[in-house]
């Protein structure tokens, strides 16, 4: 166990996982190293403070913004899951802002599978920006979005 995370171990566990790896390591890493960005951010202190503010925009933001740029360049459908994990872990109010679309399902190209895991991905930065209602709502009521993405949706309300 790790009590005390920090920015430099983030960087190289984010550098090993950028160089070529195989099997475990590449399905449970990435998840390792959200968890890991996570805490970092939360352990720098409340949630109003400027460090954590500061952290979340230089380190959470970014990886954030990394795994999303992979989620749009991959026509793989695990590696867009392996993405939306990523982003599910980060628990961040960024990854909220970037899934949106997907969410929505204005984004082209996205099943209700992926959706589902979108709406669930989104639910913390909902938590954070206090939106969950107004996030999930259009969500449920919009007869366009598949079965399971409805589904999803009233889920995270309640």
């Amino acid at each position: 166990h790790i009590r005390r995370p920090n920015v430099q171990l983030v960087n190289e566990f984010g550098a090993i996982l950028e160089s070529d790896r195989h099997g475990l390591v590449e399905m449970a890493g990435p998840l390792a190293l959200a968890h890991l960005v996570q805490r970092t951010c939360y352990l720098a202190g409340n949630a109003m403070s400027d460090e954590r503010r500061q952290c979340v925009r230089e380190l959470s933001d970014v990886w954030a913004e990394k795994y999303f740029k992979k989620f749009t360049e991959t026509e793989d459908q695990q590696e867009k899951l392996m993405a939306i994990s990523f982003l599910t872990n980060l628990k961040s109010v960024k990854a909220k802002e970037l899934l949106k679309p997907v969410a929505y399902g204005e984004y082209p190209g996205v099943d209700d599978q992926i959706q589902a895991k979108a709406v669930r991905a989104a639910f913390w930065g909902t938590v954070y920006t206090q939106s969950t209602i107004d996030f999930y709502l259009p969500i449920f009521i919009n007869m366009q979005n598949g079965h399971g993405a409805r589904i999803a949706a009233i889920d995270q309300i309640f």
